[in-house]
């Protein structure tokens, strides 16, 4: 067991000292379960290669030291995940940053690692560049295990066309794994007009597909095409679970659409009767009604509601509670708030009863109603417990989390208070 807590996870980087000990040790491969590769860390040997050729032609010294450490170290990772017969998950990052030339030079990585863990591979993820993946990602490739993809979509060069890749390379693999693909998360982000439509619009049904994801950038209304997040969700909408939707840019691009266009937008029409699971940007969902609307509609099966990347202001929490207030499905709910105060805490308490963990976090704190001269939320919650009030249970059976600041820009990451609020099971 001690073995296997150790290798379980195995990162290959020029940091990782795991992989040396694996090297020595070759008994402890049967352990290893998951994989993960950065190969843009790895590049760095080359970059040092690079540098010292540009060295060399000034000074006159040689760079034989640094290719033979590159050859060395590609040596080391081949024979070694040769060895490697257990792998559950690989994951495979390449900075698209790093162009071309390093593309290239990581294919026989990946496929090594196809040969050798493919028959009982079960999660895949990929952050390689396009030119990449058509190197990688044959026709003939079939994963008979596979239930996860992670897919992160990049070019190394503004010249490449992604749309040859997206319909003849990655709808082609999606579609060969059709029976027993469950997830699928889809990732262009920070890809200017990264057009993910083609690989969307060819997919097949995926009959057992119940947790979808996409991260974009919008642009505006007329330059993004959300045709195939639309189709995607109409042809697997009897089916999915779980939903992750975060559309990128207004902050990156100025473009910010009318709530007229934006709610008019196909792929929020669609209905999903079994969905539980929903994440979503607040980005360009700036009327708090319609956005309250468009939720409402899985109230009756909604457990969990992560919103992301705007704080919401108390009467826009009042709204939002009220799509929740009457089905009690709700068991966890992620938001992110401008003003913590007493009264929010007890208006979350009180119209979400069915509530067992609540992840907040604030970008400030008004102490107005506290009572006090400085109000602390964790201390009010514990208070709110102990005197149990009407609202008690909602503390009692709950995990809390309170977090300063909102997401990405965390002043004071706030704890799960296990000490007074226990996950009834």
């Amino acid at each position: 067991m001690a073995m296997q807590a150790k290798y379980g996870t195995l990162h290959f980087n020029n940091r990782d000292q795991y992989t040396k000990n694996l090297h020595q040790n070759a008994i402890s491969t049967q352990y290893v379960r998951s994989i993960h590769v950065s190969l843009h860390e790895i590049a760095n040997i080359h970059v040092r290669e690079y540098n010292t050729g540009i060295l060399a032609k000034i000074t006159g010294r040689g760079r034989t030291h640094y290719a033979a450490k590159t050859k060395k170290c590609f040596d080391a990772m081949l024979e070694l995940l040769r060895n490697l017969p257990n792998v559950r998950l690989l994951e495979f990052k390449l900075w698209h940053s790093y162009g071309l030339v390093n593309v290239e030079r990581f294919v026989p990585i990946v496929k090594t690692s196809w040969a050798a863990s493919g028959s009982i591979l079960q999660v895949l993820k990929l952050g390689i560049p396009i030119e990449g993946l058509q190197l990688v990602l044959s026709p003939s490739i079939i994963f008979p295990c596979l239930e996860e993809l992670y897919l992160e979509v990049s070019r190394a060069s503004l010249t490449s066309d992604p749309a040859l890749v997206m319909t003849d390379v990655l709808a082609l693999f999606l579609n060969n794994h059709y029976t027993t693909l469950r997830l699928f998360h889809l990732d262009s982000r920070h890809q200017y007009k990264f057009n993910t439509a083609p690989l969307l619009l060819n997919l097949q049904k995926l009959p057992h597909l119940e947790d979808f994801a996409q991260t974009y950038d919008f642009v505006s209304i007329r330059q993004t095409d959300t045709s195939g997040l639309t189709y995607v969700l109409r042809l697997h909408s009897d089916q999915l679970r779980s939903l992750f939707l975060l559309p990128n840019g207004q902050d990156l691009y100025g473009t910010v659409p009318t709530p007229d266009e934006w709610y008019a937008q196909d792929f929020l029409s669609v209905p999903l009767p079994q969905l539980e699971r929903l994440t979503l940007s607040l980005i360009n969902f700036s009327d708090m009604r319609r956005t309250t609307g468009y939720l409402s509609r899985f109230s009756a099966t909604l457990t969990s509601l992560t919103l992301l990347h705007r704080g919401c202001t108390y009467s826009e929490v009042d709204v939002l509670t009220e799509a929740f207030y009457h089905q009690r499905k709700l068991r966890r709910l992620a938001i992110v708030v401008e003003v913590m105060s007493p009264p929010l805490l007890v208006l979350l308490a009180t119209k979400l009863s069915a509530l067992r963990v609540l992840d907040i976090s604030y970008e400030r704190i008004n102490s107005a109603h506290s009572g006090n001269a400085k109000f602390d939320p964790v201390v009010l919650l514990r208070g709110m417990y102990t005197r149990g009030n009407y609202y008690a249970p909602f503390v009692r059976n709950s995990m809390v989390r309170i977090s300063e600041g909102i997401s990405g820009t965390m002043k004071r990451p706030g704890e799960l208070c296990f000490w007074e609020w226990k996950l009834c099971v």
